[in-house]
């Protein structure tokens, strides 16, 4: 697939020549990803070297992706063609706020600039594996997580996972781990549409009616044990119905009633 260096330019409305003047005024002055050569002076590009990269005849060097994609404002993978996504939803700002981090510290222990910090946590910059994994270790989550990726929470076994796409919330209504259902998705939201959501409302219906049981059966034994107003009979009476409550159970599995 062909980059998207000349569609991002004439999205500016700019010649080749302007694009090289801008571009190169922006590594001096004001990008954080610098492209150095082999004796650290800032290696800028002329019209030619453009237009190589723009008709395919030459890769784009990797020491320029950072600064070019920083420039117009979209990821690496979207300047080369490999993404669709201009920009990327993360969850950097959120997890560094919950850490009590200011983007300075954080910078600071990514051994970066703050503005680069500040790019990440906009999405108009994207990480590195390696800056991905670093930052992951420096404030104690996992990648995928921080990446931005939807996760799940059993409120049963209280094991959390990661969901690889949307799709994993129909995939994984039954949690992995236990087995139970349902689950508490991490952004609160269960999706609107989904092949399972009649089955997700009989659960939670039936699970509402096993607690209900539940009480009854608790306000039944203690009514046997406790009552002075009962007699023989009634006691009897009542085991016989505690005892048939018993035999219907609760199959958290199918979530539904059964009888043993």
């Amino acid at each position: 697939m062909n980059n998207r260096l000349v569609e991002l330019r004439m999205n500016e409305s700019w010649s080749q020549t302007k694009f090289v003047e801008n571009f190169n005024n922006y590594v001096k002055n004001d990008s954080p990803f610098k492209p150095y050569d082999k004796n650290g002076k800032i290696k800028q590009i002329t019209y030619s070297t453009v237009s190589r990269w723009e008709n395919g005849s030459v890769t784009i060097p990797s020491i320029y992706l950072d600064s070019l994609a920083d420039f117009f404002g979209v990821t690496v993978s979207y300047l080369l063609g490999l993404s669709s996504r201009k920009q990327m939803k993360n969850r950097i700002r959120d997890v560094r706020i919950q850490k009590r981090m200011s983007q300075k510290e954080l910078a600071n222990k990514m051994q970066m600039t703050q503005q680069a910090v500040s790019l990440y946590e906009q999405g108009i910059r994207e990480p590195s594996l390696e800056i991905w994994q670093k930052m992951g270790n420096c404030l104690d989550v996992s990648v995928p997580y921080l990446q931005g990726y939807p996760f799940a929470k059993c409120h049963w076994c209280g094991n959390e996972f990661v969901l690889a796409t949307e799709k994993d919330k129909d995939r994984y209504f039954y949690c992995p781990y236990c087995g139970r259902s349902p689950l508490d998705f991490g952004d609160k939201k269960q999706s609107a549409k989904t092949e399972h959501q009649d089955e997700k409302k009989e659960f939670l219906k039936l699970e509402n009616e096993k607690d209900t049981l539940d009480d009854a059966i608790g306000f039944l034994n203690e009514l046997i044990s406790t009552s002075e107003g009962l007699t023989n009979t009634g006691k009897s009476e009542l085991t016989k119905v505690v005892r048939v409550l018993y035999n219907i159970y609760f199959d958290d599995t199918h979530a539904c009633w059964k009888t043993k």
